[in-house]
């Protein structure tokens, strides 16, 4: 299984961007890369709210997994589910955090001949598709070096990564 290095992601970033017209369009339009993605987002159904009666039968686990549970993508169904509960800036990262899992070819195969499970994906792989999801998702958000090019025309003070949070629509936190 080939996996990516950080030329490989922003490669396939920069294919996404050209290919969905988002390249140098304030803020990222996260919505034209995930329509180009040909995935659709469902923030509607929060899958945290499970019938008290399983959760009886539910391990602790999947119940922690749960609470931490942001976004998840249904590669057969072509659907990205979003926490609703999340900020809107935060729910664009998560749109592209998991466009990065259908859009890295070496993900996207892997995939291809397994389920997404514990007996599956071994724990190393799984945390470093997490790591290249997040890449790809920083990295088309903020249009790989137009951020730092954007940061280099402005002082170095804090009003700067705030202002570039609402260029790039991302949350101040991710900015800085």
């Amino acid at each position: 299984m080939k996996k990516g290095s950080r030329k490989d992601i922003e490669l396939v970033s920069l294919d996404f961007l050209k290919q969905s017209k988002s390249l140098g369009i304030f803020p990222t339009p996260v919505e034209n890369i995930v329509r180009y993605s040909q995935l659709i987002v469902d923030s509607k159904t929060d899958i945290t709210k499970i019938p008290k009666n399983y959760l009886l039968r539910t391990s602790e686990v999947l119940k922690r997994a749960l609470r931490k549970w942001r976004g998840a993508l249904d590669r057969r169904e072509k659907v990205i589910y979003i926490d609703p509960n999340q900020p809107e800036v935060r729910k664009k990262f998560i749109q592209l955090h998991e466009v990065g899992h259908e859009a890295l070819p070496w993900q996207r195969q892997t995939f291809e001949y397994m389920e997404d499970d514990d007996s599956t994906i071994d724990p190393d792989t799984k945390d470093e598709f997490e790591a290249e999801a997040n890449y790809f998702a920083s990295a088309t958000l903020f249009q790989l070096d137009r951020f730092d090019e954007e940061m280099q025309k402005l002082p170095l003070e804090i009003k700067s990564p705030m202002y570039l949070s609402k260029l790039f629509g991302s949350s101040t936190h991710a900015a800085i």
